[in-house]
């Protein structure tokens, strides 16, 4: 929300001087990282998917409380950022689109090159499909570790179950996907 407010009142404030002004193009990766950064360290309330904030998140995509809620918190965060996205309540329906895909399994898309701070990170923990998506904040070219902002995560390299939205170091074997949903 503050992302939203201060491009509003730097817009007002143009509006208002009644002068020409020049509108640089928007860093839209910057204002969705300023979005999800903003949202650190929001916790649950019980350890069950709940709390005002949590709760929040499943509402807004049609979710409940109680929901698992890494999805939800990407929908929100995208949202606030003023992209328009799908109400997906599943972390795998963020990668179903093929033509989205920079990285698979280890295996880097030419099209898109390394992952970028804003693309999504998908993991399937060794099962069949994606069941935790969250954000990349950092894919250092070399080195087997990247950066990551999540939701319904906890803290620390392995652990994905948790209570809260946290920044973490995931090796990058963990990752299955990457998915570009800001151009």
């Amino acid at each position: 929300m503050r992302a939203h407010a201060l491009v509003l009142a730097a817009l007002l404030c143009v509006a208002l001087s009644g002068r020409a002004a020049v509108v640089q193009r928007v860093d839209r990766r910057a204002v969705l990282k300023t979005v999800y950064d903003s949202q650190l360290y929001v916790r649950e309330l019980t350890g069950h998917n709940d709390g005002p904030v949590v709760e929040m998140y499943q509402r807004m995509g049609g979710g409940k409380k109680g929901d698992a809620w890494c999805s939800w918190y990407v929908s929100w965060c995208l949202r606030m950022a003023g992209f328009k996205t799908p109400n997906y309540g599943r972390a795998r329906s963020w990668f179903a689109d093929k033509n989205r895909i920079a990285y698979n399994h280890g295996r880097m898309s030419k099209a898109y090159g390394l992952p970028r701070t804003g693309d999504l990170v998908g993991y399937d923990w060794n099962k069949a499909t994606v069941s935790h998506v969250g954000f990349i904040d950092l894919w250092p070219a070399s080195g087997p570790s990247c950066q990551t902002v999540e939701g319904n995560t906890s803290g620390g390299l392995l652990n994905r179950d948790g209570q809260g939205v946290f920044k973490n170091w995931r090796l990058k074997k963990q990752v299955a996907y990457v998915a570009v949903w800001v151009e």
